[in-house]
């Protein structure tokens, strides 16, 4: 599919991918490539998610046991789960800003 679909040949660097939230980047060596430690820009900072699924992601070095509602994850973990469709950014977050 990649190679028949012109959209998805050509990214910009450092552009998010909308259904991981990881970044494109260039990658030297594929053997020691790790997409979900290398291509995880966003930092550690807590935010609140409302999540539809109990569901653990290893990303970024760690393991985070995420449950069904209300979750206070670091960023990376929020934005792939939301690009996921897994969960939503709490409102109250959003509102508070």
């Amino acid at each position: 599919m990649v190679t028949m679909d012109i959209h998805r040949i050509f990214r910009l660097n450092g552009s998010l991918n909308s259904k991981s939230g990881l970044a494109k980047i260039l990658c030297s060596n594929l053997d020691s490539f790790d997409p979900f430690k290398d291509a995880c820009f966003f930092d550690k900072s807590k935010v609140d998610i409302k999540s539809m699924v109990d569901i653990s992601v290893a990303i970024k070095g760690g393991k985070y046991e995420v449950t069904s509602g209300l979750n206070h994850v670091p960023e990376f973990v929020a934005v792939y789960l939301i690009s996921k469709g897994l969960a939503n950014i709490d409102s109250k977050e959003i509102q508070n800003g």
